[in-house]
């Protein structure tokens, strides 16, 4: 079933760090995962993505920064005292959530509606 702006608006996936509605965030997480560090840095800021990167010691990917519970980019704070075992469950459910957007979107583009289940 497609849902009204109003409904995804209300959605935290759907709203970046300055609350601003965008797309899907699989596609951001699309975007991300292909530009270069300079526009990853503008997107997240420079001291959150050099945290992330200090602390999984590669490229970080957009569901490093995200909080699942509402949307929103993590603090660098927060970011720091995370556990491994808090950030490898944070991302995951992140790419679960996303997954499950991606799902739903094909189904509307296929059938024209959400399938039930």
């Amino acid at each position: 079933m497609l849902r009204d702006s109003a409904e995804i608006a209300a959605d935290p996936v759907f709203v970046n760090a300055k609350e601003e509605l965008v797309p899907d965030p699989a596609s951001y997480s699309d975007w991300f995962g292909q530009v270069d560090d300079r526009r990853r840095k503008l997107a997240v800021g420079a001291r959150r993505y050099s945290t992330v990167q200090e602390i999984t010691g590669g490229r970080p990917a957009w569901e490093d920064f995200v909080d699942p519970a509402t949307g929103r980019l993590l603090g660098d704070e927060e970011l720091r005292q995370e556990s491994l075992m808090e950030r490898v469950k944070r991302s995951a459910e992140v790419r679960r959530l996303m997954d499950e957007r991606r799902r739903k979107t094909e189904q509307v583009a296929q059938f024209g509606f959400e399938l039930p289940g």
